[in-house]
């Protein structure tokens, strides 16, 4: 972990979550403390523009906290940095606003449920349902929750799908799907209230796009099991990014195999026709699936190599309550390997075709996930690299697991 992380007896400091609006005066920001009573000792200003999110920066926060002045210099650092400075607005979109599906699946977190849904209400985008599927629950407390709740005056579906895995969870809801966007995020997310908007626009403004995602920020930084996760890939960038098979290839060999750059399930939405011409998500992928992740990453690929293009667009906003637990944590980097060798099986299964090229990028990919997973940092960021490697080698056997299991499944 950095040293600026730490205190002088070595414990993690907590980092205050901090919005700040370009266009608005300056704030100070005062002392604060964590709800179990620990003190901040750093700050990361998310930086905004008319258009979305433009950057973020830290910096200490002393015990008198930072002037309006002091948070003022810390803006203009992400101000300077960024090629052409602040955006204006985006432009408005002629016509009725585009009809969607918000997609959430959940196993029981009521709690944790109930603030996404209460963050959907208050979306500035008018018109869409919400789907609530029910995974493989322990207890069926979740089903009155759902069918007692409303979005925007609207009932919210309630589907329960027995068979467990984020995959089969979403592809439960594409049947009750009839607008043209489906949109998936998770229990754990609270989106911002344009996000939705923000995903409608880019789908509008891309005709040939098939897919948007989104960033995905922190909604704390309380504890150091979080500030570790945010080392695992799972922020993206604050420019937009235009992913396909023409003009917009990124130049690495690793694409598009290596699409985790595209963004991530927690906050991506689909032209409900190109998911479906696809197939919808691969059942033996994903949480709670035998392949225990990469779900998202194959149907990334999927409409990718149907010859449709991926938008990440920054201003579609969520926060991740990230797992403030180490011992989970660690059980999380093996999972996220596991669901990349799973999704690089998947992916050798399908395109035999391409597979030499897959073996070719295998160097180049091990120094990709060395340098995501934090290897070679480790005294910085304390991200441990062998529970990655571990899971990534077991993820083809997972994957496998999970392809018969599918099979056995259709056949019963």
């Amino acid at each position: 972990m950095s040293s600026k992380q730490e205190n002088d007896s070595g414990e993690y400091r907590p980092v205050l979550l901090v919005d700040r609006a370009i266009s608005k005066p300056a704030v100070p920001v005062t002392p604060a403390s964590t709800p179990d009573g620990r003190q901040y000792g750093r700050v990361q200003i998310l930086v905004f523009d008319d258009r979305g999110p433009l950057g973020q920066v830290a910096l200490d926060l002393p015990p008198e906290g930072l002037s309006g002045d002091q948070v003022e210099d810390a803006v203009d650092q992400v101000r300077n940095r960024v090629p052409g400075g602040p955006r204006s607005a985006a432009p408005a979109i002629e016509g009725d606003p585009m009809p969607a599906v918000v997609v959430i699946a959940t196993r029981d977190r009521l709690e944790q449920l109930g603030a996404c849904l209460a963050a959907l209400d208050r979306q500035d985008h008018s018109d869409f349902e919400v789907i609530v599927v029910d995974n493989d629950p322990a207890s069926p407390s979740a089903r009155s929750t759902v069918e007692s709740a409303s979005v925007k005056g609207r009932s919210v579906r309630y589907v329960h799908e027995t068979t467990p895995g984020l995959a089969n969870a979403h592809n439960a809801a594409l049947p009750y799907v009839e607008a043209p966007i489906v949109a998936f995020t998770d229990d754990d997310v609270v989106p911002d209230v344009g996000w939705l908007s923000a995903i409608a626009r880019t789908f509008a403004e891309f005709p040939n796009a098939a897919c948007v995602t989104g960033l995905i920020y922190p909604a704390s930084l309380d504890h150091e099991a979080q500030y570790l996760v945010e080392h695992l890939g799972l922020g993206k960038a604050f420019e937009r990014r235009v992913f396909d098979l023409a003009e917009n290839r990124p130049k690495s060999g690793l694409f598009p195999y290596a699409v985790g750059a595209c963004g991530s399930g927690a906050n991506m939405a689909f032209r409900t026709q190109a998911l479906r011409a696809v197939g919808g998500f691969d059942g033996a992928l994903g949480t709670g699936s035998p392949g225990r992740g990469g779900d998202d990453l194959a149907a990334f690929f999927d409409v990718i190599l149907a010859g449709h293009a991926l938008i990440y667009e920054p201003a579609a906003l969520v926060r991740h309550h990230h797992d403030p637990d180490k011992d989970r944590f660690r059980r999380q980097v093996r999972q996220y390997g596991t669901g990349l060798g799973a999704y690089l099986t998947r992916c050798a299964v399908d395109h035999p075709e391409l597979l030499p090229r897959m073996i070719m990028g295998i160097p180049a990919g091990l120094r990709h996930l060395a340098q995501i997973n934090g290897a070679g940092m480790e005294s910085r960021v304390g991200v441990p690299m062998g529970p990655r490697l571990a899971g990534l080698v077991a993820g083809p056997v997972a994957y496998l697991r999970g392809r018969r299991a599918l099979h056995r499944d259709s056949e019963s």
